[in-house]
């Protein structure tokens, strides 16, 4: 048998001995219950043994539900277990994490065969072909904590 547990929820569980034809039938003492993994399921057991209620702690995954109990009355012991499959999943989400990537240059590629590729070109042939005296482009912008330039002494060009 399984269920599957969100890892926001919890369920009760009881035992229900049965014998061979399926009546219902009685255990000796309190029977004994377990996880097979604690950092997924936590389980509080009722007093007398006979139900419990398991709560998943967080984390996805799966583990079991274990019952033991001694199906025979009396000194001789004779131990049937239960177990339970429990399956973890995420619950609904409640955030959405935007993750970015590495940023990258951007590449603009220049058709050389575009007249008004360089110029912005423009509606009803503005511009019509290369400026002739382009603006240039400081690609470095200004450092604003540097000294003022020297005229008399200009900066090498690299």
């Amino acid at each position: 048998m399984a269920i599957t547990l969100q890892v926001t929820q919890q369920f009760p569980l009881e035992i229900q001995p049965v014998d061979a034809r399926g009546n219902p039938a009685a255990v000796d003492g309190a029977p004994v219950w377990s996880v097979s993994d604690d950092t997924l399921l936590k389980i509080e057991v009722a007093a007398d043994g006979l139900s419990a209620v398991v709560s998943a702690l967080g984390p996805i995954g799966s583990a079991q539900v274990t019952v033991r109990a001694d199906a025979r009355m009396g000194e001789e012991v004779r131990e049937i277990v239960g177990t339970l499959n429990v399956l973890l999943v995420a619950a609904e989400a409640v955030a959405l994490q935007l993750v970015a990537g590495v940023p990258t240059e951007i590449a603009t590629p220049v058709d050389p065969a575009d007249p008004n590729a360089g110029t912005g070109g423009g509606a009803g042939g503005e511009g019509g072909g290369a400026d002739p005296n382009p603006t240039p482009v400081d690609p470095v912008p200004a450092d604003p904590n540097a000294p003022p330039a020297d005229p008399n002494n200009p900066a090498p060009v690299l």
